[in-house]
């Protein structure tokens, strides 16, 4: 008799309801039964400065000696690469988009917004074909799906020398995109079960718990 695995999604599920949307991160701690984790200001510091200098040509924090001169030839790389250049002619980029898909709201930021899409990742796998396997497509499929485009590239940027760049556009993989919009809406339609099982009074309480510590984050950015 085959067994059923059971996921417990309580947490991740609280955490959607509390913010009124869910996310491609906050969807897949739902989909693997995570708990979120309180986001600590160091992590990402050097990925959030990355794609600032590069796709906003804006400085956001000074970085270490060491992690300037990787930051410097990495902008380098991605300035000269041919693809990278072409896909960020005439591109918008750092627009959010929030809207209902599959009954539920979402939210999401697109990093370069075209007639295609594309996102940066810096990364520390060397292999083009690692890093193709590596990328989950289901943030691809959440993507297209709030946009109506066809085409989503992944730009990755190796973090150390010699700063490789690779790209590819997930249409090139038409199984694992199928998979992942199937995946998608599979998700979203069960999320949307999920939460209309949490009783109103419930959820209104937890989005005025966070819209106070949403004013008390803001408060605090300012005296900085």
């Amino acid at each position: 008799m085959p067994t059923v695995e059971f996921i417990d999604r309580t947490a991740a599920l609280k955490y959607i309801a509390r913010n009124g949307y869910a996310s491609y991160s906050s969807l897949c701690l739902y989909k693997n039964g995570e708990a979120p984790k309180k986001w600590n200001p160091i992590w990402g510091i050097f990925g959030t400065e990355l794609h600032s200098r590069f796709l906003e040509d804006k400085m956001i924090v000074r970085l270490t000696k060491d992690e300037e001169r990787h930051m410097k030839e990495m902008l380098k790389k991605l300035r000269a690469h041919a693809v990278v250049t072409q896909l960020m002619k005439g591109s918008k980029v750092e627009q959010e988009f929030k809207l209902v898909i599959f009954g539920v709201m979402v939210l999401g930021y697109i990093d370069i917004l075209n007639v295609f899409l594309a996102d940066l990742k810096s990364t520390k796998i060397a292999s083009r074909k690692a890093f193709i396997e590596s990328m989950n497509f289901l943030q691809a499929a959440l993507y297209l799906a709030a946009t109506g485009r066809k085409d989503f590239y992944y730009i990755g940027i190796l973090k150390q020398p010699p700063y490789t760049v690779m790209v590819f556009n997930v249409r090139d993989y038409p199984a694992r995109l199928k998979a992942a919009k199937i995946e998608l809406k599979k998700l979203l339609v069960m999320l949307k079960k999920d939460l209309k099982k949490i009783p109103l009074k419930e959820v209104l309480a937890m989005r005025k718990k966070r819209e106070a510590e949403r004013k008390i984050e803001t408060k605090n950015k300012k005296r900085k």
